[in-house]
């Protein structure tokens, strides 16, 4: 027979009852973590052809603008009963729908496909029995494949570039017994001014970004 833990419980009215133990929401120990969801890429601000003195020092800044893109994410981790750290992979994408500049725009033709890489740090306090709220944030790098055939440069722009990145989340986990959590994440993501090349001949082409600024929502399933 199996055997159920009990508690004797005192209510108003001085009577007693049979109460069971709830089941601990936090663990210690390994886990595995995949999440999927959408991706969104803030207006940003690009300096081109600020490279080459040919162009006498560039022309005026543009901003580019991103479609909604897609995220994937996983994680492998360790918990302590109010904290975790673990380590983060993501995958990214988001077509450049345009390229804003004074008196006209260029569009489409472009594309930010990154992977990121991060190390964690979230505090998970417990809201209910099966609820957790988590806090935090990270450190890490992105690698940024980028494409620009938007017809701004007299050729397109295929380059890559790995910056340094930091991000903050925010989370909430439902705990399934025996060991799963389903779990909803945002990150706010940020990637420091990238900067892509191309020549045209002997011509050296640039697009230098400014703070690549994402916002990223995810669902996801975490195994302990």
């Amino acid at each position: 027979m199996r055997n159920k833990t009990l508690l004797l419980v005192l209510v108003p009215g001085g009577s007693l009852q049979f109460a069971s133990v709830a089941q601990a929401t936090h663990f210690t120990g390994w886990y595995v973590g995949l999440e999927f969801g959408g991706n969104w890429i803030a207006n940003t601000n690009v300096s081109n052809d600020t490279i080459d003195p040919i162009w006498g020092g560039g022309f005026p800044p543009t901003v580019a603008k991103f479609d909604t893109g897609g995220a994937a994410l996983g994680t492998l981790g360790w918990s302590w009963p109010s904290f975790r750290a673990e380590l983060e992979l993501g995958y990214r994408w988001n077509d450049l729908n345009d390229f804003v500049v004074t008196g006209g725009h260029f569009q489409g033709g472009g594309k930010f496909n990154e992977l990121s890489h991060m190390l964690n740090l979230l505090w998970n306090p417990a809201i209910s029995d099966n609820i957790d709220l988590s806090l935090g944030g990270g450190l890490g790098g992105d690698y940024i494949r980028y494409k620009n055939d938007s017809g701004f440069h007299t050729v397109p722009i295929h380059d890559h570039d790995c910056v340094f990145a930091w991000q903050l989340m925010a989370g909430l986990s439902y705990h399934l017994p025996p060991s799963y959590d389903l779990f909803v994440n945002y990150r706010y993501f940020n990637a420091d001014s990238p900067e892509f090349t191309e020549f045209d001949g002997a011509n050296l082409h640039n697009d230098t970004y400014g703070t690549v600024q994402k916002h990223t929502l995810t669902v996801g399933i975490r195994f302990h």
